[in-house]
């Protein structure tokens, strides 16, 4: 297993024009940095994120065909990275003044997330030949998904983040240098008109921006806890459902979790946990919290874990007193 730990925050250029001199070396700061740049262009926060970068392993001199899944941990801060394929993975530290981070200040659109759906040849054109002129449009191509149900790649943004990207990609236009370029990029332009419209509780839902855990994804996702009391109804308590609905922010309740365990046995290749989530938001009964436990079988989920969920799923809610109700 291959693991890099690397501080950012250390002096990594030896010449004087800021440059990493060594060619391999340059090479992996680039990767590095282009990890950073995805993790913290995105509106996730704590969530491990399918980002776009390609793995930078080569074996039998053939390029891996994983791509980096990161995610941005707050205690100890740092971004956590892995290949989706083979098992080169890393942990990333001290990045906040480097020249990749793109910052922490961006705002989530009030009301309506715009998405743009590009294929993997309309994402590499964007790549090559637009040079972002602010931090909106880079933060967006920075910041770019895979799609989870579909081949291609979705890019979310605000209004204002498109409208620079749109003026980017007309300045990229006007400027190419072969015509085949020049088209291309018009027929960019042409997509840019056409975004479509994503509702914050449709994310919420997970139908958009890919929140809702899918075990075969995701390597957990949450049990159906009013399956199983309909299943067994003399043995599995949850509280009733108008309990369970209208929860605010602040509220802890209890989920259970099918988790792939980070050491697999044979005969039980799921377990299921029993853990603890706060409530930070809620529209109508959809809920998003952050998760106040520890897994026991996996490292894949850790406290602080933005978690997505609805009534059907909450078994227990604590109270204010010591016990959960």
């Amino acid at each position: 297993m291959t693991t890099i730990v690397s501080d950012f925050a250390q002096k990594l250029y030896d010449d004087d024009d800021g440059r990493v001199p060594n060619p391999q070396a340059r090479r992996l700061f680039e990767f590095l940095g282009s990890i950073i740049e995805a993790v913290t262009a995105g509106y996730e926060v704590s969530a491990p994120a399918d980002t776009t970068v390609r793995c930078r392993r080569r074996p039998g001199r053939q390029p891996c065909p994983g791509a980096i899944v990161a995610v941005r941990e707050t205690l100890p801060s740092g971004i956590i990275w892995g290949c989706s394929h083979c098992d080169d993975n890393g942990f990333i530290t001290g990045f906040e003044d480097c020249e990749y981070y793109l910052g922490d200040d961006r705002q989530r659109p009030k009301g309506l997330l715009l998405r743009l759906d590009l294929d993997a040849a309309e994402l590499n054109l964007l790549r090559e030949f637009v040079r972002p002129s602010g931090l909106w449009s880079k933060r967006l191509l920075s910041g770019a998904r895979t799609a989870t149900l579909s081949s291609g790649f979705h890019l979310y943004g605000s209004k204002t983040c498109f409208d620079q990207l749109d003026r980017d990609v007309r300045a990229a236009a006007e400027t190419a240098k072969l015509p085949s370029t020049r088209r291309r990029l018009q027929h960019l332009a042409i997509l840019l008109e056409g975004l479509t419209a994503v509702s914050w509780s449709d994310a919420l839902k997970g139908s958009e921006l890919g929140l809702s855990a899918r075990i075969d994804v995701d390597r957990w996702e949450l049990d159906d806890a009013e399956a199983r009391n309909v299943a067994h109804p003399e043995s599995f308590w949850i509280p009733p459902h108008f309990v369970r609905t209208g929860l605010g922010p602040g509220t802890v309740v209890q989920l259970i979790f099918a988790l792939e365990p980070d050491q697999p046995e044979e005969d039980e290749p799921i377990c299921f946990e029993r853990m603890w989530v706060q409530i930070e938001a809620a529209a109508g009964d959809l809920y998003v919290g952050r998760l106040d436990n520890q897994p026991v079988s996996t490292t894949r989920l850790r406290p602080g874990t933005p978690i997505f969920f609805g009534p059907e799923h909450i078994i227990d809610i604590w109270a204010d007193g010591p016990e959960p109700v």
